[in-house]
């Protein structure tokens, strides 16, 4: 019997696979599209670390780290999450409304830090405690900038199914990143090779996302400044646009909050190792979940009066991330140290022994964040709640690891805390879709046996 079984599940993953090869419109074609595109991009990436982390410095990463952080606190506000609802619309003019509301509101906000970077200058170095000549903080509004359109543009061809052209946005800014980065470098620009790297990387990638798009956009009116109705688009969301906004808050500072406050508590050098460590470990996640997000999201909305069809969908899919996720997860956690310190240099062991910390708090992560139905299932103040308890968990072991005076215990609170409010999100998950633990048993079993 389990022999049968055994065939019929085979047969079914490789009449999965070959239907996915011949229909292009396939939930699998579009995740192994995505899968690809995502999957270079972290290739590249990793590749190149161990060459950027000979060149640069854990205080280079510290400053570089703060204004990344920086840049995705303020990258809530900067689009106010009308890119979120692009995927809504039935009209496709509507559509293009709320990505057109997303870029003036994301050129509003820019231009905002940059006037708060010109008047407030030295209290913003003292409050993050760098150097009083970081003018390369004034990368944070362009780079700003730049990452909203990116952003806002990506659920564009989200819509359109245009599943090559994220992909290739990925792989293209990650090696523009890469080599850049490397090049600046050697060529000694310390934090300042990082930052320009970063705004090389993101303004190829989103060149090549709008490019293919102009003529669209030109003839819809996208740039044309006597057309207003963007505002009605914008007025008709805006309660979509606020919950989604209050939501993200608390999830962003909960994940931007520890690399800030690494520096003025710790040091820069500590928050360089810190985020490091975070960025390295978060690979996998970002590997798996990146992908599956887009296309779940879609997926389950456009299957949302299909309650069997998510339940069985979010089954396999946490099955699946659980086979993929546990070996790299325990590689990292008997030997993060050790692999940190030969593969990146001596200078990152701590940087490893962080990674080994943080690691099951990712496994969860992985198991749960790509999967959420809170938007789907019209949940958000549910998400906000989770949210809000993962943010305060997060704040409360930042200042339990400063009265110890110890970084290590700071990283042990985070990766306890969040694992906890990860479990939960999974709980979540399951509730919201009816799913059983059992089936997720039986799936894992029966993806091991294909393996």
């Amino acid at each position: 019997m389990e022999k049968e079984n055994s065939g019929t599940n085979t047969q079914g993953l490789i009449g999965i696979i070959r239907s996915s090869l011949k229909n292009k419109q396939s939930y699998y074609h579009h995740l192994l599209m995505l899968f690809s595109g995502t999957l270079c991009a972290q290739i590249i990436m990793l590749l190149s670390a161990p060459i950027l982390s000979r060149i640069f410095t854990p205080l280079d990463y510290g400053y570089y780290a703060i204004v990344v952080s920086i840049i995705t606190i303020f990258q809530i506000f900067a689009t106010a999450k009308f890119e979120v609802a692009i995927l809504l619309p039935k009209n496709e003019k509507e559509s293009l409304n709320l990505a057109k509301a997303a870029v003036l509101i994301s050129l509003f906000v820019s231009m905002s830090v940059v006037l708060i970077l010109i008047f407030l200058f030295s209290k913003v170095v003292n409050l993050f405690a760098i150097p009083k000549n970081s003018l390369w903080l004034f990368f944070i509004p362009v780079n700003l900038f730049i990452a909203s359109i990116t952003l806002t543009f990506h659920q564009v061809l989200n819509r359109k199914k245009n599943y090559a052209g994220i992909s290739v946005n990925r792989i293209a800014s990650a090696t523009v990143i890469a080599l850049a980065c490397v090049g600046l470098g050697l060529a000694g620009w310390q934090v300042w090779g990082l930052l320009t790297g970063q705004f090389l990387g993101l303004l190829t990638g989103c060149l090549i996302m709008i490019i293919p798009l102009l003529r669209k956009m030109k003839v819809e009116g996208f740039f044309s400044i006597k057309d207003s109705s963007w505002r009605n688009s914008a007025a008709k969301y805006k309660k979509y646009s606020f919950h989604s906004v209050s939501s993200a808050v608390f999830n962003t500072l909960a994940i931007q909050m520890p690399i800030l406050l690494m520096g003025p508590f710790y040091g820069a050098n500590m928050a360089g190792l810190f985020f490091f460590a975070y960025r390295l470990t978060t690979i996998p996640v970002s590997l798996l979940s990146g992908s599956l997000t887009d296309i779940y999201y879609k997926y389950t909305m456009e299957n949302i009066e299909k309650p069997a069809i998510i339940r069985k969908s979010m089954e396999k899919a946490v099955a699946s991330l659980f086979v993929l996720a546990l070996p790299p997860s325990l590689i990292l956690l008997f030997f993060g140290p050790a692999i940190f310190s030969t593969v990146f240099s001596a200078n990152w062991e701590m940087a490893g022994k962080y990674a080994q910390i943080l690691t099951p708090m990712f496994f969860f992560k992985l198991l749960s964040s790509p999967l959420t139905l809170f938007y789907q299932k019209n949940k958000t103040q549910l998400l906000v709640k989770w949210q809000f308890v993962y943010f305060s968990s997060v704040i409360c072991s930042l200042f339990a690891g400063k009265c110890f005076h110890s970084a290590m215990m700071t990283v042990f609170c985070i990766s306890i805390s969040g694992s906890a409010c990860y479990i939960w999100l999974m709980l979540i998950n399951f509730r919201l879709t009816d799913s059983s633990f059992k089936s997720v048993a039986r799936n894992i079993i029966g993806v091991i046996k294909i393996a």
